[in-house]
C-alpha cells in the first residue's frame, strides 16, 4: 500500500499540475526581488530631422530613457542605471506577498498529494475488498460443488429425488456466475488502482497488505491539534491571508514618496550630446482621483475575506476530523459484529451440511445456510474495508502523512 501511495503522490496528473503552480510561484518571487536591485539598460538612437524631438527607448525595457535629439542627424549610445533607494515599503511588501503566495502553493501541493494518496489507498482497499468478495464467491462454488455431489449420491442411492439434484446444480451454476462477476470486479478494481497511482494500466501490481489489519487510533484532541497546525488547506489559507496583508502594505507604500538613484552616460557623434550624469529622482503622488485610496480599501476588503476564509476552512477541517473519528468507531464496532456473524454462519452451515448428508434435513437447509455464510463473509469484507478507509480518512483530515502511517 505504501508503494501505491508513493506512486500516486508522485505521478498523479493533479500533483504534477500543483508542482507546476509551485514553480511558477517561485519564479514570481525572483521577479519581485529583482525590482529591489539595480537595473540597467543600453539604448541606441539614430535620428534625423529639421527640428529637435524627444525619442523614447523601446517599450518594456527598464529603466526607460528619453533622448532629446537636436535637429540634423544624430547617432547616440546610452547606458541608463536606476537604483531604488526609498519606496515606502512598496517593493518589500510586494516581495512578501509573492513569498506567501508561493508558501500557499507549497501547501496546496501538499493537499493535492494527500488527496491523490487518499484516492490510491481507497483504490487499494477496494481492490482488497474485491479480492475478498471473489474469495467468498469461490468458497460458495466449492461448497455448492460438494452439495451437488452429496445430492447426486443420495439420488443414486435411492434416498433422494431428481428435483433435488437439479436444484443443487442450479444453485451451483448461480454461484459460478457470481464468481465470474466477482473476478471481473477484481480486475476492474486493479485498473482503478493503477489509474489512481498514475502508472501505465498494463503494469502488473500485487496486493501484499491484508484487509484485516489491527488499527490503534489516538485521542480526538490529538488529531484536532495536528489538523489545526499541519493540515495543508489551513496553512495555505493562512498564507493567503498573510499575502493579502502584504498587498495592503504595498498599496499603502505606493502613496508614499518614491526615491530612486539614477546614473547615465551617452556617446554621440555630436559633442553636445556626449557625457555622463548622476542624480536622484523623487516622485510624490499628489492627486489621482482617489484611485490609490480605493485600491487600498479594496485590498483591505480582500484581506478580511481571506481572514473569514481561514476561519471557515478551520471549521470545515475540524468537522472532517470529528466525522472521520466517529466513522472509525462505527466501522470498528461493525467489524466485531461481522466477525461474530461469520463464526455463527460457519457453524450453522457445517451443522446443516452434516444433517443433510445424513438424511436428517432437506436440501433447502444447507442452501439457506450456504447463502447466509456467503453473505456474512461479504459483510465482513465490507466492514473491514470501511474500518481501514475510515482510519485513513481520519489521518487525511488531520493532515498526517499517509505513507508512514500505512507502512
Amino acid at each position: 500500500m505504501a508503494q501505491a501511495v508513493e506512486a500516486a503522490a508522485k505521478n498523479n496528473p493533479a500533483v504534477v499540475g500543483a508542482q507546476a503552480d509551485l514553480e511558477a510561484a517561485r519564479e514570481a518571487i525572483r521577479s519581485a526581488k529583482s525590482r529591489l536591485r539595480p537595473s540597467a539598460s543600453l539604448n541606441g538612437f539614430a535620428t534625423a530631422g529639421s527640428y529637435g524631438a524627444i525619442y523614447p527607448s523601446a517599450p518594456r525595457v527598464d529603466p526607460a530613457y528619453a533622448l532629446l535629439a537636436p535637429s540634423g542627424g544624430l547617432l547616440d549610445a546610452n547606458v541608463m542605471l536606476m537604483i531604488p533607494l526609498l519606496t515606502g515599503g512598496l517593493l518589500n511588501a510586494q516581495v512578501g506577498s509573492v513569498q506567501e503566495i508561493a508558501a500557499a502553493a507549497q501547501y496546496d501541493l501538499r493537499e493535492t498529494q494527500a488527496e491523490a494518496s487518499l484516492k490510491a489507498v481507497d483504490a487499494y482497499l477496494r481492490a482488497l475488498l474485491a479480492a475478498e468478495t471473489a474469495s467468498a464467491a469461490q468458497a460458495r462454488v466449492e461448497a455448492g460443488s460438494e452439495l451437488v455431489r452429496t445430492t447426486r449420491a443420495q439420488f443414486e442411492a435411492g434416498k433422494g429425488i431428481e428435483a433435488s439434484v437439479q436444484r443443487s446444480e442450479s444453485e451451483l451454476a448461480q454461484s459460478q456466475r457470481a464468481l465470474t462477476a466477482a473476478l471481473g470486479e477484481r480486475k476492474k478494481s486493479l485498473l482503478m488502482l493503477k489509474e489512481a497511482m498514475g502508472i501505465d494500466l498494463d503494469t502488473a501490481v500485487a496486493l501484499t497488505d491484508p484487509l484485516d489489519r489491527e488499527i490503534s487510533r489516538g485521542e480526538l484532541a490529538g488529531y484536532l491539534t495536528k489538523a489545526l497546525s499541519g493540515r495543508g488547506s489551513i496553512l495555505a489559507a493562512r498564507a493567503r491571508l498573510r499575502a493579502s496583508e502584504a498587498d495592503v502594505r504595498a498599496l499603502e507604500g505606493s502613496q508614499k514618496p518614491q526615491v530612486y538613484g539614477i546614473a547615465m552616460a551617452d556617446a554621440a557623434n555630436q559633442a553636445g550630446s556626449r557625457g555622463a550624469s548622476i542624480g536622484l529622482t523623487i516622485s510624490i503622488p499628489l492627486f489621482d482621483g482617489g484611485q490609490r485610496r480605493a485600491d487600498v480599501s479594496r485590498a483591505r476588503s480582500i484581506r478580511e475575506r481571506e481572514r473569514a476564509n481561514v476561519r471557515q476552512i478551520e471549521l470545515t477541517v475540524q468537522r472532517e476530523v470529528r466525522e472521520s473519528y466517529i466513522d472509525f468507531d462505527t466501522a470498528n464496532a461493525n467489524v466485531a459484529s461481522a466477525k461474530s456473524s461469520v463464526v455463527a454462519a460457519t457453524s450453522a452451515y457445517e451443522v446443516a451440511a452434516l444433517r443433510y448428508a445424513n438424511g436428517k434435513a432437506i436440501l433447502v437447509e444447507p442452501l439457506d445456510a450456504m447463502q447466509a455464510l456467503t453473505q456474512a463473509r461479504r459483510d465482513l469484507a465490507q466492514a473491514l474495508y470501511e474500518r481501514q478507509i475510515a482510519y485513513v480518512r481520519l489521518l487525511r483530515a488531520a493532515g498526517l502523512p499517509l505513507v508512514e502511517e500505512v507502512k
